[in-house]
């Protein structure tokens, strides 16, 4: 991890510089075929910071 704006807590990542603080589902930044994904919010660069950050193997183990 880079910085410590995100971290994993059981099925979803904390961004701890929002205010308040935001919750995102792994599904929405990995699972292109579920609705989290398709409904995101978050662009394809946003989701690849995400990914930087946190490791995606980290992230596919806990998906």
């Amino acid at each position: 991890m880079t910085d410590n704006r995100y971290y994993i807590d059981d099925i979803t990542i904390i961004d701890k510089n929002e205010d308040p603080v935001k919750s995102i589902y792994i599904n929405e930044i990995l699972d292109s075929s579920s609705a989290e994904f398709q409904f995101s919010k978050l662009s394809a660069e946003q989701k690849v910071n995400i990914i930087d950050d946190l490791g995606l193997e980290s992230l596919i183990d806990v998906l």
